[in-house]
């Protein structure tokens, strides 16, 4: 999504350490994607400690991913691009 312009990453520490700028950012963003490594979903917990609620969540543990098991992407690994992209455009109204 940041190679093809729909999307951009962030620091997720900074939301954690409550970074001025990044907070700002985020705040100010149109639509936030927040992704997943594994089903204790530190991320989601992160952005909601701090003050972020309107926001589509995606955990890559629900399609086949887990966490240090390998280093290369599974067979499933393509499902995720799709379904991060579909929550993107459902959010954004374009779907």
């Amino acid at each position: 999504m940041t190679l093809d312009g729909t999307g951009k990453m962030y620091c997720l520490a900074g939301i954690g350490g409550r970074v001025h700028g990044i907070m700002a950012n985020t705040r100010a963003a149109a639509r936030v994607l927040v992704i997943d490594g594994c089903p204790q979903e530190c991320a989601r917990k992160t952005m909601e400690l701090a003050g972020f609620k309107d926001f589509q969540h995606l955990e890559l543990a629900e399609m086949g991913f887990k966490k240090g098991e390998r280093r290369s992407p599974p067979p499933a690994s393509g499902k995720w691009r799709p379904r991060a992209r579909n929550c993107w455009l459902v959010e954004s109204g374009d779907a």
